[in-house]
């Protein structure tokens, strides 16, 4: 009987040994899916730092939320909108700030967006380097020079439910 008991428990110990773990597909989603959820989707500034140097700032903390709070929706036919958010510094403001256009490089790595306003501020054909795309957030890092000064912008952006 022992013996018995002895093989039943080799046999279940080897066989729960030897389960196969659940299979992780690893397949990760197109990078273009992720930002636009195959039609559109919206995302809104949750970080942002500029370094220059030993220099960094951190750009939205002391910032009015009627600027914080504006919105980017991309497209994936590669259009996008930038649109105020709940919060307007001015009443009188538009809702849409500015429509354009944006590409994503060929592996995928960078953005690259035709114009992006940011704290009053606009920038052309600013590249941003991804470093990190998910469901939820995605960010990126460029370089931008104003008054022949040089920064590297990182920005975190969160998507709006």
């Amino acid at each position: 009987m022992m013996k018995k008991l002895m093989l039943l428990s080799t046999f279940l110990l080897v066989l729960v040994a030897c389960k196969k773990d659940p299979v992780d597909s690893g397949e990760q989603k197109p990078v273009i899916e992720l930002l636009t959820n195959n039609s559109s989707k919206t995302w809104q500034v949750q970080d942002g730092v500029a370094k220059q140097g030993d220099l960094e700032v951190n750009l939205i903390a002391s910032q009015n939320p009627c600027v914080t709070d504006n919105q980017i929706t991309l497209y994936s036919n590669f259009s996008y909108e930038f649109k105020e958010g709940a919060t307007k510094c001015n009443p009188n403001d538009p809702d849409t700030i500015l429509t354009a256009n944006w590409e994503l490089s060929a592996d995928e790595s960078s953005i690259t967006i035709d114009r992006f306003v940011f704290l009053g501020r606009s920038v052309d054909n600013p590249t941003f380097t991804l470093s990190d795309v998910t469901e939820n957030t995605f960010s990126g890092t460029t370089t931008v020079t104003l008054n022949n000064e040089t920064f590297e912008i990182t920005v975190i952006f969160e998507s709006v439910n």
